[in-house]
């Protein structure tokens, strides 16, 4: 009794009926979030977490889908779910949601389940090692499941957008950049041209019928030339045989590593700023011999 992981386990000849965790959450959670959840399966300093991870494909639109469980005891915790969020961070867009069942078992010393009159809170001894598996964990399932975030965003990506001279008369709708603050592209970033360089305006007749300017390159770049702007996250770029969708605020991440990279590479000293909240690298042993060598 109060033990909500404690099931009925029948094991006739035919075998175990329900001691598998994915049968169990199927017959939970329905056969769709497992047919479309990975399985998570690590260790660290004596803390496992498993479970299964929806992939971002299989979203929603309100964190009903996220069940978290430490010890055996259904929890809401702040720190579980902040984790969960950031590791899809990169994969999902800010409206949608991550679906999830994870189970965290750790040393009952390393956990204090009295924190909360109804028990949904628990608080860690150290946060940053629960943080760092969490993060680490749900962001390799993912990777190896095909779903990798910005930080592997091609090199020479945003080389690639040029501005296209039209091959008709006819030019492409109009297209307005991001308010400011939504962390899209900004003029600073794209040089001194920007977007309005980039994106044609929409003509007046006078102008449609005009010739196509000169001077600038074909339309056979591996990106295209940006045509739109959809849901102020995505960049719609049209190329000679199709067309490309890239995460605006992916490239601005490579912007700004571009930009980091150049100073370093003039030696002169990159600016930084102090973060409110901590973000856990995950490195390998070579890494942090050559961070700490630095």
């Amino acid at each position: 009794p109060g033990r909500p992981r404690a099931i009925l386990d029948l094991a006739p000849e035919s075998g175990d009926l329900f001691g598998a965790l994915r049968g169990r959450l199927r017959a939970i959670l329905g056969p769709d979030f497992v047919a479309n959840a990975v399985l998570v399966d690590a260790l660290r300093d004596g803390v496992r977490l498993s479970g299964l991870a929806a992939l971002p494909t299989f979203s929603r639109g309100a964190a009903v889908s996220q069940h978290l469980f430490v010890n055996g005891r259904p929890v809401r915790d702040r720190l579980l779910l902040g984790a969960l969020r950031a590791a899809y961070a990169d994969l999902l867009p800010r409206d949608r949601h991550p679906a999830a069942a994870l189970f965290l078992d750790c040393p009952p010393e390393l956990v204090d389940v009295n924190v909360h009159p109804a028990k949904a809170e628990v608080r860690f001894r150290d946060p940053g090692l629960i943080r760092g598996l969490l993060l680490g964990a749900l962001r390799a399932t993912l990777a190896e499941a095909g779903h990798r975030g910005a930080s592997t965003t091609a090199r020479g990506m945003l080389g690639a957008f040029r501005p296209e001279a039209p091959a008709t008369a006819v030019r492409p709708p109009a297209w307005s950049p991001p308010r400011s603050g939504s962390g899209g592209f900004s003029e600073d970033m794209l040089g001194a041209e920007g977007w309005s360089a980039r994106v044609e305006t929409p003509a007046s007749p006078e102008e449609g019928a005009s010739a196509p300017e000169e001077g600038l390159p074909p339309a056979d770049l591996p990106l295209g030339v940006a045509r739109a702007q959809l849901h102020e996250t995505y960049v719609i770029a049209q190329t000679a045989d199709g067309m490309v969708i890239v995460d605006q605020h992916a490239a601005h991440e490579r912007l700004v590593y571009e930009r980091l990279k150049a100073q370093a590479l003039a030696k002169g000293p990159p600016s930084s700023q102090i973060l409110l909240i901590p973000e856990i690298v995950e490195l390998d042993a070579a890494a942090c011999a050559r961070l700490l060598e630095a």
